[in-house]
């Protein structure tokens, strides 16, 4: 089964729309670790190193930190799933995962489609 273009929007915005009821219900606030503020930081890098980058690199530094990114999401993904507790939270988490190993198939697709011949540069 493919999922079409407006679907998988759909799908991205209902997950979101039930994490947020999901943390309103448990009472919960995100908040700061290390974890996150390791995350905020590799972010901010990422983009001072994207920004620094002449167009015609950036898309496969952009790709390459995206299949990154994605990557240690997913594992991150996995192993909240293994340890959580609460049966809410892991539902959710199953159904959202998905999501993010389509998004890491379609950078991987891009990255091959960049490395084709032909491809502007």
């Amino acid at each position: 089964m493919q999922i079409g273009p407006l679907n998988r929007v759909n799908l991205n915005g209902q997950v979101n729309q039930e994490t947020a009821e999901l943390m309103q219900r448990l009472a919960a606030t995100p908040q700061r670790s290390a974890a996150s503020d390791a995350l905020t930081q590799q972010s901010y890098d990422d983009l001072a190193r994207l920004n620094a980058i002449e167009a015609r690199e950036f898309d496969q530094a952009y790709l390459d930190r995206e299949v990154i990114f994605l990557q240690q999401l997913v594992k991150s993904v996995d192993a909240f799933i293994r340890s959580t507790q609460n049966a809410e939270l892991k539902i959710l988490l199953v159904r959202s995962r998905p999501s993010f190993i389509f998004h890491l198939d379609q950078a991987h697709r891009l990255q091959l489609a960049l490395e084709r011949p032909g491809y502007p540069r």
